[in-house]
């Protein structure tokens, strides 16, 4: 019924979770392009969990390290778009750089770079710089959030006891660079492009004691 279909798009919910899958012949899927199914973010984040605001109101970040929140779609004919909102973030907030989470000293240097393209699939091209630097091409990885591990580790209490961080595909990652050590302040920039051919920047100013 749906392999003459233009292009097809499966939405599902459940698993607390952000995954996109491209299913095609491997999968048994035999349509003209490759089938999408989106598993979307759920309002719920990982079941209310998570360390409380000032109001009360619990993080809720899903066990992957993506904000509560939905997906907002656009349709022109068999063409279509999509966008992940957190709630109470900022709409262009698509990138959060989660390694180094802190800032470090010049004798304990990271040994890479960790960021979660919180919408991102294996169609995202992602780079990052430093103080305006050459972009530099980062790999896509799947492994759990190191922003979750976080932040489940230091706020136990605020989760339940089967709560646990997941693998992910949308991070991506790439060696620590050298740095200049007589400076003391830099900004790491990431910008992604994703299966819409729409770019998302983010920006994080580190220092280094």
């Amino acid at each position: 019924l749906l392999e003459q279909r233009e292009k097809v798009i499966a939405v599902s919910g459940h698993l607390h979770m952000t995954y996109h899958h491209y299913l095609n012949e491997e999968q048994g899927w035999n349509g003209k392009n490759p089938m999408h199914h989106l598993t979307t973010t759920a309002v719920s984040g990982t079941w209310w969990g998570g360390p409380v605001d000032e109001n009360g109101i619990p993080t809720t970040t899903q066990r992957d390290g993506v904000p509560n929140g939905y997906h907002r779609f656009t349709f022109n004919g068999s063409d279509y778009s999509e966008q992940l909102v957190g709630l109470g973030e900022r709409a262009d907030l698509q990138i959060r750089i989660e390694s180094p989470a802190l800032n470090f000293s010049a004798d304990e240097m990271p040994e890479r770079l960790v960021v979660n393209v919180l919408n991102g699939n294996e169609k995202n091209n992602t780079w990052y710089r430093i103080n305006n630097g050459a972009w530099v091409e980062m790999e896509q990885i799947s492994e759990s959030s190191p922003y979750f591990k976080t932040l489940l580790d230091s706020h136990s209490e605020n989760w339940s006891n089967s709560t646990r961080a997941i693998p992910t595909n949308h991070l991506w990652t790439a060696p620590f660079p050298e740095l200049d050590r007589t400076e003391k302040t830099f900004t790491i920039e990431i910008r992604t492009i994703d299966a819409y051919s729409k770019e998302w920047r983010n920006t994080k100013i580190f220092e280094i004691d």
